[in-house]
């Protein structure tokens, strides 16, 4: 049985807004598009599309031309799949302008109502099967735009963390060619100084002996019982690569982990002193040792005399519950305060003189 165009434009036009490619900001948008086309198949001034969620979940509205008459009060009086009119709804008022409205089911307690409404005279009937032949696949639409909207924004919250950890993904394939590379690591790649990502998908070092320890550790990473291999990329910013033996798209690959480092003396003080419980000035002090700076170091950064750093430290060390320094690390390092992103306020510590306090050793970490 062959579908009318017209029908299959509509129809097309419903998947490509539940299963857009790729969002792009500014543009419109995709269900907007739809009832657009939608009016314009079905000779209507204007269009609307309900999602009622079921209880405790939010629900959607589009609509495009005047505000329809339709309202989510009239839903529950719908039957499925049955194409209303202005007066088969209560409610309505009487010589209400036309309309043609019907319910869909998406899952328990759920449900999409399309609707399309005109001035002057009311709907042929042609224009209402419109309506009776999108009805078996409005809730499958809705139902996967929604499931992709949520893997979408599951996404962006675990890209937001990898970005907010300074981490990203590289996979490199057996001849050393880039197959795949995160935006985060890309971002990270940009403000290394010694690095260049070329267009053919390499990564240019400027050290040759880091070239070629690179070549190197993705060769070893490919070979049986291959090890994880962490390799220093560039100290400006710190950047450093953990390579693993995987798999991309059936093929063997190396997997690198970039990571830049993290650095405590960038955030705001008040982040620390509301995380640990410290003053703002015990919180400038605690992320410079956190920083891995001593505390000679930490004193002569913030201005103060040894003896003042080192009352201030025991006050740190108290307040926090921690024995010295390298668990003062520990604490601050595995806090939640870096995962949201938190503006750092000025420039990175690397930017302003100081020299990175905590360098990776280039070292085989463990057996495969």
């Amino acid at each position: 049985m062959s579908i009318p165009v017209e029908t299959a434009n509509l129809l097309k036009a419903l998947f490509a807004a539940a299963l857009p490619a790729t969002p792009i900001a500014g543009h419109q948008d995709p269900w907007r598009a739809f009832l657009l086309q939608l009016c314009a198949a079905a000779h209507a001034d204007a269009a609307m599309l309900i999602l009622d969620a079921a209880r405790g979940a939010a629900g959607r509205v589009w609509m495009t031309g005047p505000k329809p008459l339709l309202g989510p009060e009239h839903l529950p009086a719908m039957r499925h799949d049955r194409v209303y009119s202005q007066i088969d709804l209560p409610g309505i008022p009487a010589g209400a302008a036309p309309l043609r409205a019907v319910k869909s089911a998406l899952g328990p307690g759920e449900a999409a109502v399309l609707c399309i409404q005109r001035q002057g005279r009311d709907f042929r009937a042609v224009d209402a099967v419109l309506l009776t032949s999108l009805a078996p696949f409005l809730g499958q639409a809705l139902q996967s735009w929604r499931a992709l909207a949520e893997d979408r924004a599951r996404a962006d919250l675990h890209v937001d963390l990898t970005r907010n950890l300074g981490a990203g993904a590289i996979v490199f394939t057996a001849t050393g060619l880039i197959a795949e590379i995160s935006d985060v690591a890309r971002e990270r790649l940009k403000t290394a100084r010694d690095i260049r990502l070329l267009p053919q998908g390499r990564l240019d070092l400027a050290s040759g002996d880091k070239a070629q320890a690179l070549r190197d550790a993705i060769a070893a990473t490919l070979r049986p019982r291959a090890k994880t291999v962490a390799l220093e990329l560039s100290t400006d910013p710190p950047l450093a690569l953990l390579l693993a033996p995987g798999n991309w798209a059936g093929q063997p690959a190396a997997i690198g982990y970039l990571r830049q480092t993290l650095d405590a003396s960038a955030l705001p003080p008040e982040i620390w002193a509301q995380s640990l419980g410290l003053r703002q000035s015990e919180a400038r002090l605690a992320a410079l040792l956190c920083d891995g700076a001593s505390l000679k170091e930490a004193a002569a950064q913030l201005g103060w005399t040894i003896e003042t750093a080192r009352s201030a430290s025991k006050q740190i060390f108290a307040r926090t519950g921690v024995t010295g320094q390298p668990a003062l690390i520990r604490k601050m390092l595995t806090s939640p305060v870096w995962l949201p992103g938190t503006e750092a306020k000025g420039k990175p510590a690397y930017e302003k003189g100081r020299s990175p306090l905590r360098p990776l050793p280039r070292s085989e970490l463990s057996d495969q």
